[in-house]
């Protein structure tokens, strides 16, 4: 009876990838989910499988399936957030935003070129000469001083306008890996649970993910060959945890099954080849 519905429902929610209390189709499917439901329920009626054993294999699988669903979903909107983010972030890089700020008015403290000695009454050409050597000085003094602040104005301006290009271009970099991580964190999980919906849909693997589930769950060891001598208990397993529900740890189980008997058929495929 589990084998016969939970396949059913397995199909549905990867046909409808949603809720598979609300099924949608034709009415053939319709008819034939009853005859399913109707087959499923002598099978129970014969005894073959307990009520109580079937609600909580077929609790257990959807409450696995939404959480791989709600990481899913999580995953896809935070990724979604920062490829906006990104694009933003890259039409402003393009601008080379910066802040620039205005040139200050310099208040400059001078005392004016002025002729300081007397007309001398002989050989006038050669203090006249003499007075604008001095005067030319003095000159040259008040604007290499007034040059030196607006070039050193200038040099902040440029270090300001590449210190903020760098930034805008760190954090574009910084985004650029962060939407790279989540966007593989979401390929991830989707083969993740596109792998559970393919497994759930084998009944004799379906069989053997609740076989190990069931032992882990009643605190047994599990060892799985997988056709030559090898095992696949080697994955970390921790057991339950002083903190952890008896619902969290029940789909924790399921899920460790799930990688089980995922990587004891990777290794039986590789030995057949």
């Amino acid at each position: 009876m589990v084998n016969t519905i939970l396949a059913k429902r397995v199909n549905h929610i990867v046909a409808k990838g949603g809720n598979p209390a609300c099924p949608k189709g034709s009415k053939s499917r319709g008819f034939s989910n009853r005859l399913q439901l109707e087959k499923a329920e002598k099978e129970l009626a014969s005894g073959r499988i307990t009520l109580d054993r079937y609600e909580e294999q077929k609790a257990d699988i959807q409450k696995l399936i939404a959480e791989y669903q709600a990481k899913l979903e999580d995953k896809a909107d935070k990724l979604h957030a920062k490829e906006q983010e990104l694009e933003r972030l890259t039409a402003d890089a393009a601008k080379a935003r910066s802040v620039v700020q205005p040139f200050r008015n310099h208040k400059v403290d001078f005392t004016p070129p002025r002729i300081t000695e007397k007309v001398p009454l002989f050989g006038t050409d050669k203090w006249v000469e003499r007075q604008n050597q001095h005067i030319a000085k003095q000159f040259t003094e008040i604007i290499r001083k007034i040059e030196s602040l607006y070039r050193n104005d200038a040099v902040r301006q440029v270090e300001a306008v590449q210190h903020n290009v760098l930034a805008d271009y760190g954090e574009f970099y910084k985004l650029k890996r962060e939407n790279q991580s989540l966007s593989e964190i979401n390929q991830e999980l989707e083969s993740k649970l596109n792998t559970l919906f393919e497994q759930l849909a084998i009944p004799s693997v379906r069989n053997l993910i609740f076989a190990v589930a069931d032992a882990l769950i009643g605190g047994q060891s599990v060892s799985i060959s997988s056709g030559g001598g090898g095992s696949t208990s080697d994955l970390p397993w921790d057991g339950r945890r002083s903190d952890e529900e008896e619902e969290a740890y029940r789909r924790r189980c399921l899920s460790y099954a799930v990688q089980v008997v995922r990587n004891s058929q990777k290794q039986t495929m590789c030995r057949k080849r």
